[in-house]
């Protein structure tokens, strides 16, 4: 039977090699393939991946990705099919990050559940995504838009949720860089409720969303340690 800091110690590593490949995965999808010079996102947002999610109709995806075959659409399968293996990734680890707060406060398994939400929305997100590359413009209609449009909002809504709570209660720690960790968290959360009725702020989103996560995880150790002393 395992003694409970043998068991905290494997969560540590754990959530460390999580972190390390979630981290893997954001340099992945914002590195090669690029999208051409052919893809002009509409209303200033300046990132074709979330442009795509945010998509409102027909034009606008053409604007984006153009008809099918276009190397944008194949630029935008590949960044689909890593996408799900980071979706994996984050849920992982949140839900990790979750279950090791759990044992100072009970309410920080909503972190976990919303990510799970979140993750589970981003799949069906990719699905509709890469339903939409495979289908010209011709054959795409108003529901198959509106449906990526929805699951997008909800994975992005519950995407601030679950870093929003944990900013919440990172702010409980003593250290005043782990409080500095807590306000990227929070602005984070801030940033993509804002992105959610002006999407452009979505680009700007993604960053502090994934450097909160990330490096919360890979401090978990310092973080415990923090929390123990209370």
């Amino acid at each position: 039977m395992r003694s409970p800091e043998r068991t905290g110690r494997m969560l540590e590593r754990a959530a460390l090699a999580l972190a390390a490949l979630c981290l893997v995965f954001v340099f992945v999808l914002n590195g090669r393939p690029y999208f051409t010079t052919s893809s002009f996102p509409p209303r200033g947002i300046m990132d074709p991946h979330i442009a795509v999610q945010m998509v409102r109709s027909v034009r606008e995806l053409d604007a984006i990705l153009g008809d099918a075959p276009s190397a944008d659409r194949e630029v935008l399968r590949v960044k689909q099919y890593v996408d799900f293996a980071y979706i994996a990734s984050y849920a992982s680890l949140l839900a990790l990050v979750s279950i090791v707060f759990y044992r100072w406060s009970r309410w920080t398994v909503a972190i976990g559940i919303f990510g799970f939400i979140a993750a589970l929305q981003d799949v069906r997100e990719n699905l509709d995504i890469l339903q939409l590359i495979n289908t010209p413009l011709s054959a795409v209609t108003g529901p198959m838009i509106s449906h990526l449009h929805l699951m997008s909002v909800i994975k992005w809504g519950a995407a601030a949720l679950a870093i929003g709570l944990l900013g919440v209660f990172t702010l409980r720690a003593r250290k005043w860089y782990f409080r500095l960790l807590a306000a990227v968290d929070l602005l984070a959360a801030g940033i993509i409720l804002w992105g959610l009725v002006d999407n452009p702020m979505l680009v700007w989103a993604a960053f502090p969303l994934a450097f909160g996560m990330i490096v919360n995880a890979a401090t978990l150790k310092f973080l415990i340690r923090d929390f123990s002393k209370t």
